[in-house]
Protein backbone atom coordinates (compact mmCIF):
# COMPACT_ATOMS: atom_id res chain seq x y z
CA UNK A 1 0.00 0.00 0.00
CA UNK A 2 1.19 3.45 -1.18
CA UNK A 3 1.52 6.13 1.84
CA UNK A 4 1.05 9.72 0.60
CA UNK A 5 2.78 12.11 2.63
CA UNK A 6 0.28 15.29 3.32
CA UNK A 7 1.63 18.55 3.42
CA UNK A 8 0.98 22.08 4.68
CA UNK A 9 -0.62 24.42 2.12
CA UNK A 10 0.92 27.69 2.46
CA UNK A 11 -0.65 30.35 0.14
CA UNK A 12 2.30 33.08 -1.28
CA UNK A 13 0.97 36.23 -2.87
CA UNK A 14 1.74 40.11 -3.27
CA UNK A 15 1.81 40.39 0.53
CA UNK A 16 4.97 39.71 2.01
CA UNK A 17 5.35 37.06 4.94
CA UNK A 18 7.10 37.80 8.01
CA UNK A 19 10.25 35.47 8.66
CA UNK A 20 7.94 34.96 11.75
CA UNK A 21 4.79 33.85 10.31
CA UNK A 22 7.39 31.34 7.73
CA UNK A 23 8.78 30.03 10.67
CA UNK A 24 5.86 29.18 12.25
CA UNK A 25 4.87 27.16 9.44
CA UNK A 26 7.96 25.44 9.70
CA UNK A 27 7.93 24.51 12.71
CA UNK A 28 4.41 22.66 12.66
CA UNK A 29 5.55 20.95 9.48
CA UNK A 30 8.78 20.03 11.68
CA UNK A 31 6.41 18.88 14.78
CA UNK A 32 3.90 16.81 12.62
CA UNK A 33 6.46 15.77 10.55
CA UNK A 34 4.70 16.81 7.05
CA UNK A 35 5.99 18.81 3.85
CA UNK A 36 5.34 22.58 2.87
CA UNK A 37 3.79 23.36 -0.26
CA UNK A 38 4.28 27.08 -0.90
CA UNK A 39 1.31 27.76 -3.52
CA UNK A 40 3.03 30.95 -5.48
CA UNK A 41 -0.83 32.70 -5.84
CA UNK A 42 -0.92 35.09 -9.40
CA UNK A 43 -3.84 37.78 -9.52
CA UNK A 44 -4.86 37.83 -12.67
CA UNK A 45 -7.78 40.06 -12.18
CA UNK A 46 -5.29 43.05 -10.63
CA UNK A 47 -2.87 41.93 -13.63
CA UNK A 48 -5.79 43.28 -16.27
CA UNK A 49 -6.80 45.85 -14.17
CA UNK A 50 -3.25 47.11 -14.42
CA UNK A 51 -3.50 47.01 -18.11
CA UNK A 52 -6.71 49.40 -17.78
CA UNK A 53 -4.89 53.43 -18.63
CA UNK A 54 -6.75 55.08 -15.77
CA UNK A 55 -5.93 52.37 -12.86
CA UNK A 56 -3.61 54.12 -10.12
CA UNK A 57 -2.23 52.71 -6.74
CA UNK A 58 -1.65 54.49 -3.73
CA UNK A 59 2.28 53.96 -2.14
CA UNK A 60 2.10 52.52 1.29
CA UNK A 61 4.98 54.46 2.59
CA UNK A 62 4.67 57.98 0.95
CA UNK A 63 0.97 58.27 0.04
CA UNK A 64 1.38 58.96 -3.65
CA UNK A 65 -0.95 58.23 -6.30
CA UNK A 66 0.60 56.58 -9.28
CA UNK A 67 0.10 54.79 -12.44
CA UNK A 68 -0.51 50.80 -11.39
CA UNK A 69 1.61 49.04 -14.26
CA UNK A 70 1.41 45.32 -15.11
CA UNK A 71 5.29 45.43 -15.70
CA UNK A 72 6.11 46.61 -12.54
CA UNK A 73 2.81 44.92 -10.29
CA UNK A 74 4.83 41.45 -12.59
CA UNK A 75 8.21 42.60 -11.09
CA UNK A 76 6.86 42.98 -7.27
CA UNK A 77 4.91 39.79 -7.57
CA UNK A 78 8.80 37.92 -8.60
CA UNK A 79 10.72 39.85 -6.39
CA UNK A 80 8.26 38.66 -3.13
CA UNK A 81 7.90 35.32 -4.70
CA UNK A 82 11.71 34.82 -4.89
CA UNK A 83 12.23 36.31 -1.13
CA UNK A 84 9.90 34.50 0.20
CA UNK A 85 11.01 30.82 -1.27
CA UNK A 86 14.67 31.65 -0.48
CA UNK A 87 13.57 32.20 3.29
CA UNK A 88 11.58 29.61 3.34
CA UNK A 89 14.23 27.48 2.01
CA UNK A 90 16.48 28.08 4.64
CA UNK A 91 14.03 27.55 7.65
CA UNK A 92 12.68 24.41 5.83
CA UNK A 93 15.96 22.96 5.36
CA UNK A 94 17.28 23.94 8.99
CA UNK A 95 14.42 21.82 10.23
CA UNK A 96 15.00 18.90 8.02
CA UNK A 97 11.17 20.21 6.51
CA UNK A 98 10.35 18.89 2.53
CA UNK A 99 9.70 21.80 0.49
CA UNK A 100 7.95 22.22 -2.67
CA UNK A 101 6.23 24.94 -4.33
CA UNK A 102 3.40 25.19 -7.34
CA UNK A 103 2.12 28.00 -9.05
CA UNK A 104 -1.05 29.00 -9.50
CA UNK A 105 -3.65 31.71 -10.76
Amino acid sequence: MMTVKRRILLPIDLHRISRERLQNVVNIASLMQQGVLGLLLEDIQLQQAADLSFTTEIAVNSGQERNLLRAQLAQRSERINADTRTLLAELAKHRNVDLRFEKAS
